[in-house]
Parts: structure tokens; sequence; C-alpha cells
């Protein structure tokens, strides 16, 4: 297996909360997942969305005439991620017209982001995928089944396979299974391999009990994707620590907000999304949407993240813009007392014992995030910055950055009062501020000649470790996302409008309670034009034979048997 990294393995997994009463539906890598860790869950692949014996589902029929499957391999994950798109964007209400989704169309691209095809190319997918969008115009999509020549608009849209989000058929959590989970409501742990402890207080009396035993704390259990010697280690005990309330909890107040250490990277998103008046939130969710990919988003935890972090050296991109946004860490020590750390205090500490537990991280408030004696007219900047093979999908940067600073506009130009300057990922243990250059920088007046100073300042600080690959590619990215974010502050390029700061640069100058000015991300574009059509059928949209089998995965299950 790939551990994660391809999306061919994905599938719907369903979670019902008997209290709310609601069912929560996204994808997982299913290599990544260990069987206990599913109990009481519904699982669905994309077999289960249909199939040659009940009917194809609208999404294999689009993907089939949008001739975006070859060899197969990779098309049963990439359905099941365009299914739960649509699944979760029509579930509040319904769409604005039939056959269509509330997905946009950049949404609709988003949702195989981090499904990689080997052979079929991604513009069809994409297309297949952008169909369903209720924004998108049908003649912007490529070459497929659905559209001949000279038909008008409406003509295509008739054609398109139907598409109905109150379809039935699509059962992704059966009625039984929801009766068996309220007739056992109560979740105990038992004596097995597998543990599930349900409080603070019953997971320390396990880790006590187990003392000497190489036991194995399970929440998303997606570092095995990085770490392969993982899969191969012999625990003898596994403890899932996702029902215990003070690792899922959630609190948003005047103060910050505070996520505990099994909150998912998806759901972290979604709250900070929530924060509509605080944009520094906003831009650090951004962020989060180019860590890993959806399916390893949606079980991948926080915590863990940032334990890999400093017990491993992960190079994290979580850590990295947490630590520019002065997070806070909440401690709880083998003796049951609670301690408070700064996440850059904590990633530089030695790795917590077996029986200390990584129980939340803080995000704090922007407003609180001003110094004492600050001016009131002073601006609070924040941006986060990341260079990496692939904008979107699975893949690790070759450096991350992120940048606050607080400023105030005077007569000769805008002064840093104050700045945190982090990178990571760039071949060091643990994410750097480059406390030389905020030291250099705190006081003065942003200037070609004082920019200037700064980078050479960081030259010497930002120094990748003995062995790491492409260090001067490394280096020079830390020199330009500082440029970047300081150079539209300089005298030359500063201006005052209506009170803001206005530099050159879009991706700064703004307050936290102005949306960002950073455009809208493009959506891809290519067209397939075939010219010479007096050999028939050569550049007619006919469907190939058996790509809708592949795209429900009965053609990969046969292949499978074959083989056997």
């Amino acid at each position: 297996m790939c551990a994660g990294g391809c999306g061919a393995c994905v599938v719907l997994l369903s979670k019902y909360d008997p209290l709310l009463e609601k069912v929560d539906e996204f994808t997982i890598s299913s290599c990544l997942t260990l069987l206990c860790s599913i109990d009481g869950c519904s699982i669905t692949t994309s077999d289960g969305l249909g199939n040659s014996r009940v009917g194809f589902h609208a999404v294999h029929e689009r993907i089939a005439g949008f001739h975006a499957t070859q060899c197969g391999f990779c098309t049963p994950g990439m359905s099941v991620s365009m299914f739960s798109a649509l699944l979760n964007a029509d579930k509040s209400h319904p769409p604005p017209r039939s056959g269509f989704s509330n997905l946009t169309a950049v949404e609709a691209e988003k949702a195989v982001s981090g499904n990689l095809c080997r052979c079929t190319g991604y513009r069809p997918l994409v297309d297949a995928c952008k169909s369903f969008a209720a924004d998108v115009d049908i003649e912007d999509l490529g070459f497929n089944a659905f559209c001949k020549k000279g038909e008008n608009r409406d003509e295509v849209l008739r054609r398109l396979p139907c598409y109905d989000h109150t379809s039935s058929h699509v059962c992704t959590f059966p009625e039984f299974l929801k009766k068996e989970i309220k007739n056992d409501m109560s979740l105990h742990s038992r004596k097995y391999r597998w543990s599930s402890p349900v409080s603070v207080s019953e997971l320390q009396g396990l880790l006590e009990v187990e003392n000497g035993l190489s036991v194995k704390l399970v929440a998303g259990n997606t570092s095995t994707g990085y770490y392969k010697e993982e899969k191969e280690r012999k625990y003898e005990r596994f403890i899932d620590i996702r029902k215990i309330p003070e690792f899922t909890m959630v609190r948003s107040d005047e103060k910050g907000v505070e996520l505990g250490a099994c909150v998912t990277i998806s759901k972290a998103i979604e709250v900070l999304r929530e924060e509509k008046n605080v944009s520094v939130l906003a831009k650090i969710a951004t962020h989060m949407e180019k860590i890993a990919n959806r399916f390893v988003r949606n079980t991948g935890t926080i915590g863990g993240n940032i334990m890999m972090a400093q017990r491993k050296q992960f190079p994290s991109d979580l850590a990295t813009i947490l630590v520019a946004a002065q997070a806070t860490v909440k401690i709880m020590t083998s003796s049951s007392s609670q301690e408070q750390f700064t996440l850059e205090e904590f990633l530089q500490q030695p790795p917590l014992d077996a029986k200390s537990l990584l129980l939340s991280l803080e995000i704090p408030s922007w407003h609180s995030a001003k110094k004492n004696g600050s001016s009131e007219d002073s601006i609070l900047l924040f941006e986060t910055y990341r260079a990496a093979p692939r904008p979107l999908g699975n893949a690790l940067a070759f450096l991350n950055a992120a940048f606050s600073a607080e400023v105030t506009e005077a007569l000769d130009g805008i002064v840093v009062n104050d700045c945190q300057l982090v990178f990571g990922a760039y071949g060091t243990k643990h994410a750097h501020r480059a406390k030389k250059v905020e030291e250099f920088l705190t006081g003065k007046v942003i200037s070609d000649e004082v920019l200037m100073e700064a980078i050479s300042l960081l030259k010497d600080e930002i120094v990748p470790d003995k062995g790491t690959s492409n260090p001067g590619y490394r280096s020079s990215l830390a020199v330009t996302f500082l440029f970047e974010f300081f150079g539209s502050l300089t005298k030359k390029n500063a201006k005052t409008t209506n009170g803001w700061l206005n530099g050159g640069c879009k991706e700064i100058g703004f307050d936290q309670n102005v949306e960002s000015l950073k455009p809208e991300a493009m959506l891809s574009s290519a067209q397939q034009i075939v010219e010479n059509q007096e050999h028939s059928p050569v550049g007619k949209g006919i469907t190939k034979a058996g790509a809708c089998l592949q795209a429900s995965g009965e053609c990969s299950l046969i292949i499978f048997q074959v083989k056997m």
C-alpha cells in the first residue's frame, strides 16, 4: 500500500451520534484505518453507490461520459471523493436548480485534489466533478459524450446523467445500526488488546495497568502513512482516545479558540472558519487545507500532528503557523496535574513520558496578541507561506513560514513595534523563529535599506541541516517570503487609505476585521478540440466500454479475483 498518499482506497465513513440523532459522513483512507477504530460506524465503497446490478450512480456515469478513466485503478476512490463532496454540500438545503449540487466549481475541483491519477490526466476528472456544480458553465467543460456540436445548453443539460440529491437508494448508515447504538449507549472499555476509555481517569488507569507494555494511543493513525516503520512494529496494547470528552472539546470565546487534541484537522478548519470576524483564524484554516489531503485531514488530528513534530521532528505546517499565532498547549502530567506552555516552548522540550498527555491547543484572540502598552492605532498583520511540489494534495513543503507583525504608521513610514518570524520544514528539528531578524526589525521604520539588512541576517539564520535536499532553494524561499511580507510596507510602497495600510502585496495590509484581499484561487481550465472528423468514429465522444465498471470498482474486483 502507498500509506494514504494516492486515494485509490478512499471510502466513505459514516458515524451516528445518538444524542444529536445526526450522521456525520466523510472520506477516509482505508489503508490507514485500523479495523477496531470503525466499531459502530458504517462504510460505503464506490460499489455501494451504484453498480451493474442495481444501476450506476450519476457520479459513475459522468466519469465515464467525460472519458475520465483509463486503467481504473484510482477511479473508485475518485468516485467516493466526488460523492462525499456532493453529499455534504446538499445536506443542509436543496440545490438552487434541479440536476445540480450546492457545490461551487471551486469546491468541486478541490473534492478530488488529494486523489492521485497515474494515467488519465486531471482535466476530464475535474470536468466530471465540476459538471455537478451549480455555477459551472457547461460550455467550458472538456470533450465528453453528452455534448454534440451545435447543440444548445438546455439540450446538453437534459442529456447529463440525472443527479438527484434526495435519492435514497444510497444508504450510508443503515437503520439497524442506529438501533444497536441507541441500545448500547454506555460504552465501556473491555480487557482486550484494544481499549476505548471514555474519561481521562479511565485512560490513566489503563496506562497504569499496562505499565511496561508497548502501548499505542490511537486517534487517526495517519502517522503510519509517513513513518512506515510504525506498520511493522508490534504493539501489545492499543488505546483509542477519541471517546474522551477532554480530547474532543471545542471552545470559542473572547479569549480565543481551544481545540482538544483529538479534534481532526478537517474539524479544526471548520471551527476556525466559523470565526468570521477574525481573518487570522481564516488564514490559518486556509493554510491547513494544504496539509496532506482531504481524506487524511478527516481523520488526522491536530494533537497527533503536533506530537509528531515534537517527538519525531515531523516537518509540520501546523506547528509553524501556530507558533506564529502564539498558540499554547495544555499538558496533563503523570501526576494528573495540568501544565500550560507556549507551543514554541513545548516543541523544544524532550518528548513526553508514556503517562503524560497533550490535552488541547489554544489559539489566542488576535486582539489579545497585542502587547501591553501597544498603541490603539497599531495594526496586526499575519500571513502564512508554503512552497511544495504540489499546491494541493499530499506533498510535504520545501519550506513553510508564518509571520505576525504589529505595526504603526508614523510620519517617516511604517514602524514595526513587534514581530514573530517563524520558519519550518527546511531541514531542522523544529519550527524556528528568526529571533535575530525580529530583534533587528523591532522599532525600525521599514525601508529598502532596513529590509536588505534583515534579509542579510536571515541568510545566516535559516540554514538547513547537513544532508537536507535542495538547501540553497530552501534558503532562497525564506528570503522571498520575508521580502514579500515586508516589501509592501517600505516607505516607497506603503500608502494609507481610510486608516488602513495598503501596500503593493495584496496578501497583507489589512486588519483582522477586514476580509482577506487575497484573490480567489484560479480554476484550472483546458480544452480538447478534435479537428479531423473524416474517419468515424475518431473524434466522436463515445463512452469507453467498461468505464462505469471501473468507476464503481467492479472491474478492479474482477481483476483481483482472476489474479487470486
